[in-house]
């Protein structure tokens, strides 16, 4: 099934093409967190991760004319490019992977609209006690590595993936 493509993206995608490069920040802060998130499946680590998603933010800026809204999601077409560039990654670097592993393109979902963000965030903004709302703003909206929020809250590692997951499994809870 297609998805049809808000038309705040189809604006964007209008105006970086008529050359307006400022539209595309608005794609690129869509979807940064997704990618980079999509990017540490493959690598294993947020710092490879991170670049590996500027070059596929770079390469989607230059091969946005090749795009082609009837064949599919922007989402989807920027997410393949994620998996090539995180293919062309793990092999330059000889990492090897289990392919039937890596998520399937086809389950990545259209961004949330402004409503359902709301619901999002007053969830994240009742989790109890508030370490689990520290650790997922940190985490999920800062880009912060399990090392990094480690460091921030004076918490070993294992309590961070720790907070993390008992954090998601009360907002899938609060949000199911």
């Amino acid at each position: 099934m297609l998805r049809i493509m808000s038309m705040n993206e189809k604006i964007c995608i209008a105006r970086v093409l008529d050359g307006d490069s400022d539209a595309f920040a608005t794609l690129v802060d869509r979807y940064h967190v997704g990618v980079i998130l999509y990017c540490e499946h493959f690598t294993g680590d947020r710092a490879s991760a991170e670049d590996l998603a500027q070059d596929v933010f770079l390469a989607a800026y230059q091969k946005l004319k090749k795009y082609r809204a009837e064949r599919g999601a922007f989402s989807t077409w920027l997410y393949q490019l994620a998996r090539s560039r995180c293919l062309d990654e793990v092999r330059r670097r000889k990492l090897h992977i289990d392919i039937d592993t890596l998520p399937d393109l086809s389950a990545m979902t259209e961004p949330l609209t402004e409503a359902e963000k709301s619901e999002v965030r007053s969830a994240v903004e009742a989790l109890e006690p508030p370490i689990y709302r520290q650790v997922i703003q940190a985490y999920y909206w800062e880009g912060r590595s399990y090392d990094d929020i480690a460091s921030q809250f004076d918490l070993p590692l294992n309590t961070v993936r720790t907070n993390l997951r008992r954090a998601k499994l009360q907002l899938k809870g609060v949000l199911a």
